[in-house]
């Protein structure tokens, strides 16, 4: 998702889980991402839907916008999915973490 100084695309990609096919199904969710500054402040929060009908979901408001420092994905614990981080945040938040002043999220990015 963050591969150079510009974002080119941002996506969120659900996928259906290999086991029980029959009861299996894309799912709509609303959910905040953040993106943070390397003080890991909130400089914006985006709200997403996922869709039913498609994998990836496109996050448009990203597309040529300055790579952040960091993305949170799902503020404050609304969705629930498996989220895999871009390289760069996973850097920002092995270095920058305790600088996260919510507690619930840096719980969530520690489990």
């Amino acid at each position: 998702m963050l591969n150079s100084e510009n974002i080119n695309e941002a996506y969120l990609t659900q996928k259906m889980h290999d086991k029980d096919l029959e009861n299996n199904a894309l799912r709509l969710q609303c959910f905040q991402i953040v993106i943070l500054d390397k003080n890991m402040d909130e400089i914006r929060k985006i709200d997403v839907a996922t869709s039913h009908e498609t994998e990836k979901t496109p996050i448009k408001s990203l597309f040529g916008k300055q790579r952040p420092h960091a993305i949170l994905l799902n503020k404050g614990g609304y969705g629930y999915a498996k989220f895999i981080y871009d390289s760069v945040s996973l850097l920002a938040f092995e270095t920058d973490l305790v600088k996260l002043k919510d507690d619930l999220d840096r719980k969530m990015l520690y489990n």
